[in-house]
């Protein structure tokens, strides 16, 4: 079976040919001979973990002279040939599809692996608030106990002062609603019954800044941004 995916680069004049080349070398299957600098990627598990360096990668290097960007064994010309690789990825992805993310570097809802205790991050849509993790996708997912005094206020906020003119189907109105976290997570939350924080699980030293990493996600797109400015970002 084709490579899932072939990377090839040479010398470049760019701007970004060293930045490329160090994301480059943390790659799986990274090589360089003859000043042509290489990687491959040939399992689901590899490319969720590098997915958003790897991309990175193939749009900086795809326009280069001499280079060549392989998917599932197909030369990237165009941006259909990148869907269409995301949809043929997500036919061996199985239940690891909600990894493919939305290609963007605001957090929107995706789901991430990343070097964390609890690998699976679930990340919340545009300008929420709190982060989900998990030891794998599809298992049960827990807040990092530093969370916890601002999930009681937000549960005691919309208890008190209820969302209003919004239909009870509107996600945002679910015991934990999507406007604040991962959306996953809400969709769980509608389920519950009795007392929202028997549901809710907590564990200690869960998160990026408790484990003092840096989240692949920003928390909003700058036009959209105030005062307040995100520090710990990979970018």
């Amino acid at each position: 079976m084709d490579k899932i995916i072939q990377v090839t680069f040479g010398q470049s004049r760019s701007k970004q040919y060293k930045k490329t080349v160090q994301l480059a070398k943390e790659i799986p299957h990274y090589c360089e001979k003859n000043k042509l600098h290489s990687f491959f990627i040939d399992t689901v598990d590899e490319y969720f973990m590098n997915q958003d360096e790897i991309n990175k990668i193939i749009e900086i290097v795809r326009n280069w002279k001499g280079s060549s960007v392989l998917l599932y064994g197909k030369e990237y010309k165009c941006y259909l040939d990148f869907c269409e690789f995301i949809t043929e990825l997500k036919k061996h992805a199985g239940k690891y599809s909600v990894l493919v993310n939305s290609g963007s570097d605001v957090s929107m809802g995706d789901v991430t692996i990343e070097k964390l205790p609890m690998p699976v991050v679930l990340y919340p849509s545009h300008c929420g608030a709190f982060f989900a993790f998990s030891d794998d996708v599809g298992e049960d997912f827990y807040f990092c106990e530093c969370e916890r005094k601002a999930i009681e206020n937000y549960i005691k906020l919309r208890i008190q002062k209820p969302l209003q003119n919004r239909s009870t189907s509107d996600p945002w109105t679910y015991s934990l609603g999507a406007d604040a976290f991962p959306p996953m997570v809400a969709e769980v939350s509608k389920k519950w019954q009795g007392d929202i924080h028997t549901h809710i699980k907590y564990k200690e030293n869960l998160c990026f800044r408790c484990n003092k990493k840096v989240p692949k996600k920003t928390y909003c797109h700058p036009m959209y941004g105030g005062k307040f400015q995100q520090l710990n970002i990979s970018r």
